[in-house]
């Protein structure tokens, strides 16, 4: 068209150059104003990618960045060509990939090894399992203008820990070395930590390996703790790391801490009758060997009475006056290490305070003693006690009227406080709540509604900061009068909004969850007026704790059989390793159960595990996340810090690798069947320890793998905790050959039960 015009005005010959050279440069910028050219490309720019390390066998990501400066909108861009290209260590560039780009959209991809290389969207390069050979230098060239930029890939083995041959002897210099195998121009930065404090190390860097040792001595309280080395491109963000695994373990002579008697007297002094426990506690590695050994205040008698850390004397008599020494061994290196502290014992006669009282009250008006007739001493007994009892049966009906006005249920409630002994036998404790009574109750106006008549409160078993749970019972369905046991938790008068909050949002979450055998059993609730109710099913074991502890090895419990033949025995009543394994790994369903549903566990602890007829575990106590951290941060007070991990006790954080890290602890209290966790440390002691780097050692009953698997929950950084699968997996597999495991042969000896424990429940 420019050309054409040209011709028609040259033939004319009445147009001047200037006009003619005038009349190109406006068509020109006509066209330009209606985009009939390509806008300049050179008003693209290009950014990126960055310098980043990367672990072995992962996959790495770079970002080319594109820019239109021409801020005055996309226009109709021609085509271009982003280019990517590596430069290893030591060689020379090559092309990786080219990708073609029309409207800063991906248009296609060329000279691509897609084996190794891929890209999405055109701007960014993935690299496939990588190994040391991709270390070097990752460029991006833009073709219309040649502009590039580069970022350096850094690839790194993960750090090795190596520790030296366990035990060791205290007080030793220990050495701990750290090293890591990596390829590229920067090296990795080691740093040693214990809990959250820096070590100081000794460095040692190569072409290709960074290593670093760390000194400790073995003092007695670094036994059982872990160190970690961290292996960091801080610029880059990037960190991997390796533990000193298995905990250390450091031999050091056995020391009473303290000696106790319970109950608290002042200089040990007891009444005639009286039954007083000894305690004993003592720090050793090997676990020391206990032994009590009684000496008569004359010194004549000397012998051994148990070799438990605890003692019992029942009904102590003037002849149990004496001293009770707490004798402790253990044997290392070859050489036996002891040490001892001594309880003393005094025994005293009490008298009766009303006879005294008698006595002198006799002889101010000179009425000898020995006159007043037995008879009539028992008839002031009969009488005293006589007017007692119907003081506190006045002051407690006047008490349970208040109450019954305050929570406006006078009829059932009065009911339920009086139920009699007959009553209460008739309960059938073996009957347990199936779906089909329950439905029953659905026809109701709020379909999970109890009416409150149907519901009888029995025996207070439990109380919490603001509820209570019952052992009581419910009619089953409204045609039949048949009951059944039940536990109730009741939500107190005094509590405040936000704990009826809390009361309420555990309700609506047992209401929607879906039924599990190894979760507890919804079977309804009452809120139509204060005390609001849940009735769940009754757990006959109680709580996991409890139950562990009363089927302890060597645990015996006394049969009494109605038939002629053998109407009294004792039977074994302990948990076998088969039993123990079988337990978790029902905790472990349980818990998988919630985690579909997004709910984790409001305090994993063997006290809020419970347990149904037949060892059944039932999990209690859960929500949705951001209702159980609100709530813990609520009830900080009374956290159970022996089940927290290192990011819960610092920073209140709750998830499900917390309660990974809880399930460990439960592990490790079944297979000493209920023993508190942490057993010689107080609450806050167990806080700074766990955040130390302390992890409880391996109990001599339990395998390498299996506290593998325990330590292994207890990892420092949460992504490193192993999945719930995963775990169930590995408890499934050990289940199989469960002996091997769990050695009850090495159990010791003060964890079994003693001979009292059979006779008395309530140790």
């Amino acid at each position: 068209m420019i050309h054409n015009t040209q011709v028609r005005m040259e033939a004319r010959g009445s147009v001047s150059p200037l006009t003619i050279t005038t009349m190109y440069f406006g068509i020109l910028l006509t066209l330009l104003s209606t985009s009939q050219l390509p806008q300049v490309l050179a008003f693209l720019v290009i950014d990126g990618p960055k310098d980043h390390g990367v672990s072995v066998k992962s996959n790495t990501t770079f970002f080319c960045k594109v820019y239109d400066t021409n801020f005055s909108g996309p226009g109709d861009w021609e085509p271009f060509l982003i280019s990517w290209s590596f430069q290893p260590l030591n060689g020379a560039p090559t092309t990786i990939l080219e990708v073609e780009i029309h409207r800063m959209e991906f248009i296609q991809q060329l000279n691509i090894n897609e084996n190794k290389y891929s890209t999405s969207n055109g701007y960014e390069l993935h690299v496939k399992s990588v190994t040391f050979s991709d270390a070097g230098n990752y460029t991006c060239m833009l073709n219309i203008s040649d502009e590039k930029v580069g970022a350096s890939l850094f690839v790194l083995e993960k750090p090795h820990c190596s520790i030296p041959p366990m035990p060791l002897m205290v007080n030793v210099l220990t050495h701990f070395n750290c090293s890591v195998n990596y390829a590229g121009l920067n090296a990795p930065h080691l740093e040693w930590y214990h809990g959250p404090d820096i070590m100081d190390t000794d460095s040692n860097i190569t072409s290709s390996t960074v290593s670093s040792t760390l000194t400790i001595s073995a003092t007695r309280d670094k036994n059982g703790h872990i160190f970690t080395c961290y292996a960091k491109y801080e610029e880059q963000t990037f960190t991997t790391y390796c533990q000193t695994i298995p905990p250390l373990s450091i031999y050091f002579p056995v020391r009473v801490e303290t000696t106790y008697a319970e109950p608290r007297k002042r200089y040990n002094i007891y009444s005639r009758g009286d039954d007083v426990y000894l305690h004993c506690i003592a720090f050793g590695n090997p676990i020391p060997d206990y032994h009590w050994v009684y000496t008569s205040p004359d010194s004549r008698n000397h012998f051994v009475l148990s070799q438990l850390n605890y003692y019992r004397i029942r009904n102590v008599q003037r002849g149990d006056e004496g001293n009770y020494s707490c004798r402790v061994t253990n044997k290392y290196n070859g050489q036996t290490y002891e040490d001892e502290k001594i309880i003393q014992i005094r025994i005293t006669d009490d008298q009766k305070p009303f006879l005294q009282h008698t006595a002198k009250k006799s002889f101010h008006y000179n009425f000898p003693v020995n006159t007043i007739s037995p008879y009539t001493i028992g008839a002031v007994i009969s009488s005293s006690l006589a007017v007692i009892l119907i003081i506190v049966f006045i002051v407690l009906a006047v008490r349970l009227r208040a109450k019954e006005r305050r929570i406006r249920e006078k009829l059932a409630r009065s009911h339920d406080e009086n139920l009699d002994d007959q009553e209460v036998e008739l309960l059938d404790e073996n009957i347990q709540p199936n779906n089909e009574d329950i439905g029953e109750y659905s026809d109701n106006r709020h379909g999970w509604e109890i009416p409150r008549r149907f519901i009888k409160l029995h025996e207070l078993i439990g109380k919490g900061v603001y509820t209570e749970v019952w052992r009581g019972k419910m009619q089953k369905n409204p045609a039949r009068e048949d009951m059944v046991r039940v536990a109730i938790k009741r939500l107190m008068v005094e509590a405040t909004d936000k704990e009826k909050k809390f009361f309420l949002e555990e309700m609506e979450v047992l209401k929607m969850l879906p039924p599990h055998h190894n979760i507890i059993h919804l079977i309804g609730c009452y809120t139509l007026h204060e005390p609001q109710l849940i009735v769940l099913e009754y757990a006959a074991e109680g709580t996991l704790r409890n139950y562990l502890q009363r089927h302890r090895l060597g645990q015996q419990e006394i049969e009494i059989n109605s038939g002629h033949q053998q109407a009294v025995r004792l039977r074994n009543y302990a948990l076998t390793p088969q039993m123990m394994l079988n337990l978790a790994t029902q905790i472990l369903r349980g818990m998988e159960h919630l985690l579909r549903f997004k709910l984790i566990s409001y305090r994993l602890t063997s006290a809020s595990v419970l347990v149904a007829k037949g060892g059944v575990i039932r999990l209690t106590g859960f929500g949705f996340q951001e209702d159980v951290m609100s709530r813990n941060l609520y009830e900080a007070t009374s956290l159970p810090v022996r089940w927290m991990c290192p990011e819960s006790i610092k920073e209140r954080i709750f998830n499900i690798t917390t309660d990974v890290w809880a399930f460990g602890i439960l592990l490790w209290e079944i297979i000493h069947f209920g023993l508190t966790p942490y057993p010689t440390m107080g609450p806050q002691e167990v806080c700074e320890k766990v955040t130390s780097g302390y992890r409880m050692p391996q109990p001599p009953q339990c395998s390498a793998e299996l506290y593998g698997l325990m330590l292994s929950c207890w990892q420092s950084h949460p992504a490193n905790r192993p999945s719930l699968e995963e775990l169930h997996h590995l408890l499934k597999s050990m289940s199989r050959v469960y002996s091997e495991h769990i050695l009850f042969e090495k159990i010791p000896e003060y964890q079994r039960a003693s001979p009292y424990d059979q006779l008395d429940s309530d140790l």
